[in-house]
Parts: structure tokens; C-alpha cells; sequence
């Protein structure tokens, strides 16, 4: 049986995301880099870009987890570029220049995550909550698409 990039790919993710679960961020980490490049012998360059996306969004989580900003932040950089509006990495990118101490950066980066979830009329208005008091009931959040963007929006806003 022959297994086509794709599927390893796959495979090296859900292994990174089993090792990721318990803890074990250094070999999910490695598991993301190989699902990463076993996804560069796909074809279809549209769903490449998705899976990549989603690849590089659990490596950059798992870096975070350790502290490795900087590295976490290439990750979160090289999925804006593949999407320019792609929300978790402006949020990530945000986390990241927040920790390496790049206030301006980070705040740019989190302007354009807001820019982009209000874009979205269906969050809209639950970003506008977040944002107007510190006791949100994040429970009414929980049936709606991003929801942890919300978690994250409102810890980014009520860190400054």
C-alpha cells in the first residue's frame, strides 16, 4: 500500500495533536514539521493551503505552549502569508510580538484580527460585548464559530 503525501501528512498531525494533548509539545512540534513537509507532495494547490494553514496554526500553538515566540511567530507570519485575513495567525502574531515585547506590532497585528472577526456579522456583536466589560459570560459564546478567538480578544484587551 502506498501512502501519499497527504495521508502522511494527516497522520503526522493527529500524531502531533495526541502529543500535543498530553503535554508533550517538543515532539508535537516535530510531528507538525514533517506533517508540514509532507504536505509539500500534494497536488491540489488550494487544499495545500488549507492544510498547511491548519499545520503551521498547531505548530505555532505548541510553541507558544513552550515559550518559543519568536519561532511561534514565523509560523503565525508564514500563514498570514499564505492568507492575508487569516484570523488565529494575526491573533497568534499578536501573542507572539506581545511576548517578545513588540507592543506596536502586537497591537497592529490584534487591530487586524478585530478588523477581520467584525467583518464577520455574526460575531460582531459578541466581539462588541467582549470587548465593553471584563464580566462576559463566555458561555453564550460557546454554540458560535471562534469561539476561543473570543477568549483570546478579550485576554489580549484585558492584558493592557
Amino acid at each position: 500500500m502506498r501512502v501519499f503525501g497527504s495521508d502522511l501528512a494527516i497522520r503526522n498531525m493527529d500524531i502531533g495533536d495526541m502529543l500535543h494533548k498530553i503535554g508533550n509539545y517538543n515532539l508535537a512540534i516535530d510531528s507538525y514539521t514533517q506533517a508540514l513537509q509532507c504536505s509539500s507532495l500534494g497536488n491540489d494547490r488550494n487544499s495545500l493551503e488549507k492544510k498547511v494553514g491548519l499545520f503551521l496554526q498547531k505548530r505555532a500553538t505548541s510553541r507558544i505552549k513552550i515559550g518559543k515566540y519568536p519561532e511561534a511567530l514565523e509560523d503565525a507570519l508564514e500563514k498570514i502569508r499564505i492568507h492575508s485575513k487569516d484570523i488565529v495567525g494575526h491573533i497568534f502574531a499578536s501573542i507572539c510580538y506581545m511576548y517578545i515585547e513588540d507592543a506596536d506590532s502586537s497591537n497592529e497585528s490584534f487591530l487586524k484580527s478585530s478588523i477581520y472577526i467584525a467583518q464577520q456579522s455574526v460575531v460582531a456583536e459578541k466581539i462588541k460585548l467582549a470587548l465593553q466589560s471584563q464580566s462576559y459570560d463566555y458561555s453564550q459564546v460557546r454554540l458560535l464559530p471562534y469561539q476561543g478567538l473570543y477568549k483570546a480578544i478579550a485576554f489580549r484587551v484585558f492584558l493592557n
